[in-house]
C-alpha cells in the first residue's frame, strides 16, 4: 500500500510526478519497437524461404521476370491506395503527383535509377535461389547491409559507431561461415603440413 501509485483524472497532466509518465510510456514504446523488429525478421526470412520453395515445385518453373513484375505491381497498387487515402481521394492524388512531377522532375529521374537497380536485384535473387540453398542465399544476400555501410562512409562521409562496426563484423563472419570459406582454409592449412612431412619422409628414404 505504501508503494501504490496515485491515479490521475482523465486529461490531467503529470506535472507533480513526471517520472511516472515517462516510465509508463517506455514499456509500450519498447514493445512496439521489438514487435516491429520481430515482424521484420519473420517477413525477411519468410520471403526467401517461400521463394526457394516456389522454385522447387515440380513442373514447369514460372518466369522470374513475370514474378518480379507482379510483385512490383502489387506494391504499386498498395502504395497508391495509401497515398489516395492520405490525400483524400484518387483525383487529389493524381493532381498531387502531376504537380510534383512538374516541380521535381529531376528527383523522379534520380529515384528511377535505384528503382531499376532494385528490379535487377530482385531478378538476381530469384536466379540465386534457383541454384543455392535457402540459408546460403539468404545470409549472402545480407551483404547488401555491408556494402550500404561502406558506400555511406565513402560517398556520404558517415561515421559508424562501435556497435555498428561490431554488427558488420558479425555479418562478415556469418557470410564467411555459411559459404564454407573458413572450413576450406582450415582444410588447406591442415593438408599442407601433412604434405610437407610426406615429402620429407620420402627424401629421407630415397637412395643416395
Amino acid at each position: 500500500r505504501g508503494l501504490s501509485i496515485p491515479h490521475t483524472r482523465p486529461g490531467a497532466s503529470c506535472v507533480p510526478r513526471p517520472e511516472l509518465c515517462r516510465w509508463g510510456a517506455m514499456p509500450s514504446a519498447a514493445a512496439l519497437k521489438w514487435g516491429a523488429l520481430a515482424i521484420f525478421i519473420f517477413q525477411n526470412a519468410g520471403v526467401v524461404l517461400l521463394m526457394k520453395l516456389s522454385r522447387n515445385v515440380p513442373g514447369t518453373p514460372y518466369s522470374t521476370r513475370v514474378a518480379v513484375l507482379v510483385q512490383e505491381g502489387v506494391k504499386l497498387l498498395l502504395s497508391m491506395g495509401l497515398y489516395m487515402h492520405e490525400t483524400g481521394g484518387p483525383l487529389e492524388a493524381i493532381r498531387a503527383i502531376r504537380a510534383d512531377l512538374r516541380e521535381n522532375a529531376m528527383e523522379w529521374v534520380q529515384l528511377g535509377i535505384p528503382a531499376v537497380l532494385y528490379t535487377v536485384q530482385n531478378n538476381c535473387l530469384f536466379i540465386g535461389l534457383s541454384h543455392l540453398d535457402a540459408a546460403v542465399a539468404h545470409v549472402t544476400y545480407q551483404t547488401k547491409i555491408l556494402f550500404t555501410a561502406l558506400f555511406s562512409i565513402a560517398l556520404l562521409g558517415k561515421q559508424l559507431g562501435l556497435s555498428q562496426w561490431a554488427g558488420l563484423s558479425s555479418l562478415v563472419l556469418g557470410v564467411i561461415s555459411v559459404q564454407g570459406i573458413l572450413s576450406k582454409l582450415l582444410e588447406k592449412y591442415a593438408a599442407e603440413p601433412a604434405r610437407g612431412s610426406g615429402m620429407a619422409g620420402g627424401r629421407g628414404l630415397s637412395p643416395p
